[in-house]
């Protein structure tokens, strides 16, 4: 058991000298070489702070409590000692003819420009597009590792919007298979009471959806757009202005007001065409985000098939 211990501790260490392997040898290697000697005693000092810099990015990972950033700081701390290297062999490799660089710079400081913006894409689009971050390496008794993927929380949020618009299509589905059978009982209640009201048919409708979705939505059905009625909702008038343009325009309306949101939809059909032509307002409130266009064409094709379903039920008595 204690020379299992030890072997671990064995590999940790060793495991955490990989952090100064390269460092190392991007400082050591150009003394061994006449020609980068001079480099390095004369920029001394920013290998001092490379290395300052590198202490501090281990030492400070294991008291961070964002532990996903240790890998782009250790990454922009391996490519400060990467141009340090190239720097001090910048003769050999002759990436600028002459001594004329990036803005007429000297060769040396053109090359560390050149290294910096290239590091920096690589960390756009690896690091903050790709959203690399560590999860499980071995540190002691801390676990984290090399890769991993912030995508997997996107695409699970992905997944759970589409299950979530299948089952909206599911229930709209079975309400439309059901119509006929549900406006039977519209008509029993029309036959009862000696009348229904549009309105409140439309509202009922419409609440019995979202109900079968678990949802706590609330449904207005707004016979005009009337300001008093708008206020109670605390729309401001600039807003009401807004929302009567929109709609007057067939245009749907979104907003967010405290800490509910609302969804303005004009509706008109057969039923508003008998009348006077004048499209009806649902409004929807919601302590959740309203999927805007979703909400809007399953709406439309329930109060469709209502008003077709009624119309056919009644001419058939």
């Amino acid at each position: 058991m204690e020379a299992k211990t030890n072997f671990n501790k064995v590999k940790q260490i060793l495991f955490q000298a990989l952090f100064y392997l390269f460092p190392v040898f991007a400082s050591v290697k150009p003394l061994f070489v006449k020609r980068q000697r001079k480099f390095i005693f004369e920029y001394w000092i920013f290998y001092i702070i490379g290395f300052v810099l590198l202490v501090y990015t281990h030492v400070n990972y294991f008291n961070a409590k964002d532990k996903d950033k240790f890998v782009w700081k250790m990454y922009f701390v391996q490519t400060y000692f990467f141009i340090m290297y190239i720097s001090s062999e910048i003769d050999k490799f002759r990436i600028w003819q002459g001594d004329g660089g990036i803005l007429n710079l000297n060769a040396t400081i053109s090359t560390c420009i050149f290294f910096l913006v290239a590091a920096y894409v690589i960390y756009v689009f690896i690091f903050s597009n790709l959203h690399i971050s560590i999860s499980q390496i071995s540190l002691g008794n801390a676990k984290i590792s090399l890769l991993k993927e912030k995508y997997n929380e996107e695409i699970n949020n992905q997944v759970k919007n589409v299950k979530y618009l299948l089952e909206k299509f599911n229930i709209e589905n079975k309400m439309l298979s059901k119509m006929s059978e549900y406006c039977v009982k519209v008509k029993d209640k029309l036959i009862r009471d000696g009348f229904i009201l549009k309105d409140i048919e439309y509202q009922i409708l419409l609440t019995e959806y979202f109900s079968n979705l678990n949802e706590k939505v609330k449904v207005f059905v707004l016979p005009n757009l009337d300001n008093n009625i708008l206020k109670e909702f605390k729309l401001k008038s600039r807003e009401i202005d807004i929302i009567k343009y929109q709609l007057n325009h067939w245009e749907l309306y979104s907003t967010q007001i405290d800490k509910n949101y609302y969804l303005f939809i004009p509706f008109c059909y057969k039923l508003e065409l008998i009348n006077d032509g004048k499209p009806v307002y649902i409004l929807l409130e919601s302590h959740n985000p309203i999927i805007v266009g979703a909400e809007k064409n399953i709406i439309c094709n329930l109060l469709t098939k209502f008003t077709d379903d009624l119309l056919d039920v009644l001419q058939n008595n």
